[in-house]
């Protein structure tokens, strides 16, 4: 998912026991235009998430991400994602239950 760039790594301080204690390796996953035009944006992925994402990723993999993070937010991405994903059959039916995106 790296290669395909559903994820890209960055660092984070982090703490033990209330003290700083260096940096540790974080991966995250864009979702630049998703909820907003022109927003950088993105999600962070929690080990118990991994499985979620790439099975979302390789079923769709144009989408999956996407829906992935709407899933995660509980948000339905910006109408104009919607118009999209809706032309390219891949929004599904529990997308429908989601917080309407005010965007």
């Amino acid at each position: 998912m790296l290669k395909a760039g559903v994820l890209f790594s960055n660092t984070r301080e982090y703490l033990w026991k209330g003290e700083k204690s260096g940096e540790t390796v974080i991966l995250i996953v864009n979702c630049n235009d998703i909820f907003a035009w022109a927003c950088a944006d993105a999600e962070d992925l929690k080990e118990s998430e991994v499985q979620d994402l790439y099975q979302m990723w390789k079923k769709d993999p144009g989408w999956g991400p996407a829906k992935w993070a709407c899933k995660k937010r509980n948000l339905q991405p910006q109408k104009a994602a919607i118009k999209f994903m809706k032309q390219e059959g891949s929004w599904e039916e529990w997308m429908d239950k989601l917080q309407p995106n005010p965007c």
